[in-house]
């Protein structure tokens, strides 16, 4: 396991693909160009990435955006489904 902090600014979030966060702190959030918010369970989270088959889930922990939404239990949080 990898324990690390590390401050990153919101002028390029490409730089955050592939981490995990436990945590976030957002500061001047206003400046950031939202997109989407999604939640999952963490046990639908812990059983995926313990399938065996991918070298990003099994030694990295990542999971694709598309891999983490097909997830179930999965529901997106903003903006509102309609």
């Amino acid at each position: 396991m990898r324990v690390a902090n590390s401050l990153e600014g919101g002028d390029a979030v490409d730089r955050l693909r592939g981490g995990y966060l436990d945590g976030c702190i957002l500061d001047e959030y206003a400046t950031l160009d939202p997109r989407e918010m999604w939640e999952a369970p963490i046990a639908a989270v812990a059983a995926r990435l313990a399938e065996p088959g991918s070298k990003s889930r099994n030694e990295r922990g990542a999971l694709s955006v598309g891999d983490f939404k097909r997830l179930p239990g999965v529901r997106k949080l903003w903006p509102a489904q309609k």
